[in-house]
């Protein structure tokens, strides 16, 4: 017999692509989309049960309301914080 975990009782469902950043994403775009979806966290009811499965499985993208850079500040390291690439000129 299923189980619900705590995710199914999360208020993100359906809606991940707030959480996650995106390929080229200009940092006012970023900051916007991340508080939009830190409020959303905010207002859900298994917030530390999702935040701790963030710091727990170093993952990336918001989690329980804290950013990856704000889970490795707390010595919650992921595998590695995404960086914007720079391509080169050649």
């Amino acid at each position: 017999m299923y189980q619900p975990s705590w995710f199914d009782h999360a208020v993100c469902m359906g809606k991940t692509d707030l959480f996650y950043s995106h390929y080229n994403e200009r940092p006012s775009a970023r900051h916007r989309r991340e508080l939009k979806a830190i409020a959303i966290c905010n207002t859900c009811p298994v917030q530390e049960q999702c935040r701790k499965h963030g710091r727990d499985n170093a993952e990336y993208g918001i989690w329980g309301g804290e950013t990856e850079e704000q889970r490795a500040d707390l010595g919650y390291l992921p595998i590695r914080i995404r960086k914007p690439r720079i391509l080169s000129q050649d």
